[in-house]
Formats: structure tokens, C-alpha cells, sequence
């Protein structure tokens, strides 16, 4: 009596717990790739890389759209203009090359993003938890894919996303340094006081010099640490940012700094000492007699007899 009452229970209990494999009843990271038991079993190798490669895509997708936003300068309720044009930046990126299944997921988010109170998200927020949720993925499982197709980590995939603005923002951190460098290294004529102060630099290649020497003074302890220059570039920490660099450029940071550096010399010079003022001599130039014509030009001040 006991096992006849007892064995319907354990047959619907496992009917409940192992379901009919549907499409409604699948992870939607599932549904994107089409990674499902039944389908791993008859796929060839091009067809697991494809379906594995439509994965990434859709978690690059999403996580480009989330950190867009983030990068947005905060307010009180993240309402401000700039915030607003990143949200609909993202939003006109979401219409494009995005799995269907995704795109509602990223337009929820963005809407979402726009009532983020301000401090909320730290320097440590990274928008993969969300991602994995949303997808109805492990993080492991997420990375153990990732890896077979690109050799990445889940969340390396999103540091390789955040290392894109690195080159861009080394610039811009290059250019208000040297703001504050050419103002120290301008002085007027004493000849002409109205006249219009120039470099006190002749030289390109010595501007390049001390523009170099300044930039590594600002670079020097205890002033400054690598760790705060991960997290002004966006990486909650200095290894982090060092495998990106390398992961998009091939170069460290600091390898990377010199480059953006050494062009950015070349639009200075360019700008600041091709277009500067012609050094007033330290001697006049005398008018060469007739019987001198063919000599050479003096090389030094006049002779004083």
C-alpha cells in the first residue's frame, strides 16, 4: 500500500524535475547560441565556434552599451546632457548588429542606468554580473566558452571592451599637461613687451626632450601610483589594466604612454614652435661687403675694433 502511494509521488516529482527540453524552457544564452545537450552532441567544429562566437558577440554588445553609460559623468541622478547623449548613443549602437533576443534586454538596462543615484556604482562596478544573470549564465560557463573560441576570460572579454578609450584618453591627459608645460616655457621679448610670448625652447628636438623630463617629474612617487592611473582609465586595478593594454594595443602602458607621447610631441612642435616668432640674434647681422660677397657668413659677433 505504502510503495503503491508513494511511487506516483516520485514519478511526478521526476517529471517535474527533469522537463522536456523546449525553447521557452531554455537559458536565453542558450537560445542565442543554440548550445543546447541535444544540439552539442550532432555539431561540428564550425558550427560550436559559430554558435559559440554569436555568445560573444551578444555579451560584447551588452557590455559595450553598459559602459558607455558608466563612463558618462555622474549627477544627482545621472539626467545631466553628456549622460543623455550616451544613452542615446547606446541606444542607436543597440539597433545595430545585435542578436533580437538581446536588444530588449539593453534597452531595459539603458532605461534603468537613467535612475542610477549618484556614488552607486564604484570604480569596482562591472556590468558581467548583470550580464550573466540576464543571459542566464554561469560566470564559469561564460568563461569556459570564451576561452575555447578567443582564449579570454569572461571578464577580460570586458576589460578588452574598456581599453578601446585608453589611447584616446592618454591623449587628452598628455594635452593638459603640456597646457600647464607651455606656460612655463613661454617668456616675452624684452625688446617687444606687446609682442606675443613664444617658446623659450629653439630646438624641436630639445622641446621633445624636456616635454619627456616633465612628463616623467609628474609620473614620480609618492605623487603618483599606477593603481589610481588603472582607475582613472576605468580598471578597478593595475594588472588588470596592463593584460588590456596589451590585449588591444600589443604594448604596456607605459610602452603605449611613450608612443601617444612621441606624436603628440610632433603636433606640438608643430603647432607651438613652427609657428613661433624668429630668434632675435644676439649680435646684429652686418651687411657683407662687396669684396665679401662669396665668404661665408659670420659665425660669431662682430669684432670689436
Amino acid at each position: 500500500m505504502s510503495t503503491s502511494v508513494a511511487t506516483p509521488a516520485v514519478a511526478e516529482l521526476g517529471e517535474i524535475a527533469e522537463p522536456a527540453e523546449s525553447a521557452t524552457a531554455l537559458p536565453l544564452w542558450q537560445q542565442i547560441s543554440g548550445l543546447t545537450r541535444e544540439n552539442e552532441r550532432t555539431m561540428n567544429l564550425g558550427a560550436r565556434r559559430a554558435a559559440i562566437r554569436k555568445l560573444v558577440r551578444a555579451v560584447e554588445r551588452y557590455a559595450r552599451a553598459e559602459l558607455r553609460i558608466a563612463a558618462a559623468p555622474p549627477s544627482p541622478l545621472l539626467r545631466d546632457g553628456k549622460h543623455t547623449a550616451a544613452i542615446t548613443a547606446a541606444a542607436r549602437d543597440a539597433e545595430t548588429e545585435v542578436e533580437p533576443r538581446v536588444k530588449p534586454l539593453i534597452e531595459e538596462a539603458l532605461a534603468a542606468d537613467a535612475e542610477v543615484p549618484l556614488g552607486e556604482r564604484t570604480f569596482l562596478w562591472d556590468p558581467l554580473p548583470e550580464i550573466c544573470v540576464r543571459l542566464g549564465i554561469a560566470r564559469c560557463k561564460l568563461t569556459e566558452l570564451s576561452r575555447e573560441l578567443t582564449g579570454l576570460s569572461a571578464h577580460e572579454l570586458i576589460d578588452r571592451i574598456r581599453a578601446e578609450k585608453i589611447r584616446d584618453k592618454m591623449a587628452a591627459d598628455l594635452r593638459r599637461m603640456a597646457e600647464v608645460w607651455l606656460r612655463t616655457r613661454r617668456r616675452r621679448d624684452p625688446d617687444d613687451p606687446s609682442g606675443e610670448a613664444r617658446l623659450d625652447l629653439d630646438d624641436p628636438d630639445e622641446v621633445a626632450e624636456h616635454f619627456w623630463k616633465y612628463v616623467r617629474w609628474r609620473r614620480r612617487a609618492p605623487y603618483f601610483h599606477r593603481t589610481s592611473w588603472a582607475i582613472e582609465h576605468g580598471f578597478a586595478n593595475y594588472p588588470r589594466f596592463f593584460r588590456a593594454c596589451l590585449l588591444v594595443y600589443g604594448k604596456t602602458p607605459h610602452e603605449l604612454e611613450i608612443e601617444v607621447l612621441e606624436m603628440f610631441v610632433l603636433k606640438l612642435i608643430d603647432t607651438h614652435v613652427a609657428e613661433a616668432k624668429p630668434v632675435t640674434p644676439r649680435w646684429p647681422i652686418v651687411a657683407p661687403k662687396e669684396e665679401d660677397a662669396g665668404a661665408d657668413p659670420p659665425t660669431g659677433p662682430p669684432d670689436p675694433k
